[in-house]
């Protein structure tokens, strides 16, 4: 019998590769520019970007976009397409980014939930806005 629970286990675990905390990374720190299948922001819809970059181009571009952008014709085409936006160095680990392609990927097979916890700002509260004054100024963290 345990044996059985292990295999369903298992294949629960691979039905749904991606974790509330992938998601979470996605939201903290790619949602304000980007969606996935949804269109368009301050930078391009990522829905399977993987078929239109190589995996080596998306690490290099998450990891370290600056780079990139100085050097490359490909990133420098996106940063004319999209108003000299500079994407920011993130800071992330090459865990993190690994994280975001697996996510990208099924992302762009399966609709995922990716809003997270962004609140419009109609339905703002005093406390939501003075939390997001903070997090602007570097007083408070995620």
């Amino acid at each position: 019998m345990p044996l059985l629970l292990l295999l369903v286990s298992s294949s629960l675990a691979q039905a749904n590769p991606l974790a509330d905390a992938d998601i979470d990374l996605f939201v903290r720190k790619c949602a304000s520019c980007h969606s996935v299948g949804q269109g368009a922001r301050v930078g391009p819809d990522l829905k399977n970007v993987h078929q239109r970059r190589d995996k080596t181009w998306l690490t290099r571009m998450i990891a370290a976009p600056s780079e990139l952008l100085d050097t490359d014709a490909t990133a420098r085409g996106l940063l004319q397409e999209f108003r000299s936006v500079r994407m920011p160095d993130l800071g992330l680990s090459a865990e993190a980014v690994e994280k975001l392609l697996r996510l990208l990927e099924h992302c762009s097979r399966e609709p995922c939930e990716l809003a997270g916890k962004l609140i419009p700002v109609q339905k703002a509260t005093p406390q939501d806005i003075a939390r997001g004054e903070n997090l602007f100024w570097g007083l408070e963290h995620f």
